[in-house]
C-alpha cells in the first residue's frame, strides 16, 4: 500500500521562508533613521521575476525598483518608491542590497543536481549574476545568487 502524497502547503512554506530568511523584505535604514523595506525575492510573483530576469538585466537599482513597484499596491508602492529615492543610495550600498534581495533560502528537501554540488562549494562570494539565477531556475532555489552592479 502506497504512502499518500503529502500536501504542498502554501501559507505553512511561505511562512517557514520567511522565518528563515528574517521577513519577507530587506529593511533598508536611511541616515535619517527612515525605513525602507525591499521585497527579497524568493516571494516575489513569477511575473515579476519575468519582468526582471526576462531579457537584459536592467541595472541592480531598477530592479530594486520594480521589486516595490510589482508588489504594493500603486499608491503604497509610489509612496515607497519616494522613500526609496529620498535614501540616495550609493552604487556600493545597492550592490550590497541586491545580494540580499535576491538571495533565496535553502530548503531541507530540495534535491541537489551533481552540477548545482560544485556551486555550492564556491560560496557566497563566488554568486553567480542574476542573468545565471534565471537560466537554471529550476535549480535556482536553493542558491544565493547576486548581481553585479550594471
Amino acid at each position: 500500500m502506497s504512502k499518500p502524497r503529502k500536501a504542498y502547503k502554501i501559507a505553512e512554506r511561505r511562512r517557514e521562508r520567511a522565518e528563515a530568511l528574517g521577513g519577507q523584505t530587506y529593511p533598508i535604514e536611511g541616515l535619517d533613521g527612515s525605513i525602507v523595506e525591499i521585497p527579497l525575492m524568493a516571494f516575489w510573483s513569477e511575473e515579476l521575476t519575468k519582468q526582471v530576469f526576462d531579457g537584459e538585466y536592467p541595472g541592480d537599482g531598477e530592479v530594486l525598483r520594480m521589486a516595490i513597484a510589482g508588489t504594493w499596491p500603486k499608491e503604497e508602492a509610489e509612496e515607497r518608491l519616494a522613500a526609496l529615492a529620498d535614501l540616495r543610495l550609493q552604487t556600493g550600498d545597492i550592490h550590497e542590497i541586491i545580494r540580499e534581495v535576491l538571495a533565496i533560502a535553502p530548503t531541507d528537501d530540495q534535491d541537489v543536481d551533481e552540477e548545482d554540488e560544485g556551486e555550492a562549494g564556491a560560496g557566497d562570494s563566488q554568486a553567480a549574476p542574476p542573468a545565471t539565477a534565471t537560466k537554471k531556475k529550476a535549480s535556482a532555489a536553493g542558491k544565493s545568487r547576486s548581481s553585479s552592479t550594471q
